[in-house]
Parts: C-alpha cells; structure tokens; sequence
C-alpha cells in the first residue's frame, strides 16, 4: 500500500513537474517564433525601404545628369 502511495506521488509530481515545464518552455518557444517573424518582417521592410531609397537617389542622379547634358546642347 506505501509503495502505490509515493507511486502515485511520483506520477502527480512527475506530472505537475511536467506541466510546469510545459508552461514555460511553450510560451518561450511561441515568443522565438514570433520574434523570427517580426525580424523576418523587419529584414524585408528594411530592404523594401532601401530599394525605394536606390530608386529615388537614381532618379535625382538621373535628373541632374540629363538636365546638364541636354542643357549644354
């Protein structure tokens, strides 16, 4: 009978003990995963906002090559 006893100790313990891990490492795992999206998501803004920025810097370029060459013609 005191063998069942701390048996079912252990099984509640094991358990609790388990449970308690599973509350922990879900939440950490959930907040690396949106952490990898949002610097995902940050990565490609990023890179989104420097094309525009090449984009924009050429076109000025352009601009002010076109308007000195075609000014002396």
């Amino acid at each position: 009978m005191l063998i069942l006893q701390s048996l079912r100790r252990r099984k509640k313990s094991s358990c609790s003990l388990f449970c308690w891990h599973a509350q922990i490492i879900l939440p950490i795992a959930i907040c690396r995963l949106c952490v990898h999206f949002l610097s995902l998501c940050l990565l490609e803004v990023f890179l989104w906002c420097q094309s525009l920025v090449v984009l924009f810097v050429n076109s000025v370029i352009w601009c002010r090559v076109s308007t000195f060459f075609f000014a002396k013609s």
